[in-house]
């Protein structure tokens, strides 16, 4: 009888930690609001016989992050 009572017993906890319902503290937040540069865009002019320099389209350069960068 105690057999019994122990693997049903079991048999619960086993359901209950095995539940598919997320738990509040595990729900994914809204991802954030994408940040935008401050400032007037500056153009780089590559020097005489380079290529021309790659600026990614969601962070153009800005005379503040430039001057962060120093």
């Amino acid at each position: 009888m105690t057999t019994r009572v122990l693997l049903t017993a079991v048999g619960f906890l086993a359901s209950f930690a095995c539940s598919t319902a997320p738990r509040v503290a595990e729900q994914k937040a809204p991802p954030p609001a994408p940040a935008k540069p401050i400032g007037a865009v500056v153009e780089i002019k590559a020097p005489l016989g380079l290529p021309a320099v790659p600026i990614p389209a969601d962070n153009p350069p800005t005379a503040e992050t430039i001057a962060l960068g120093r």
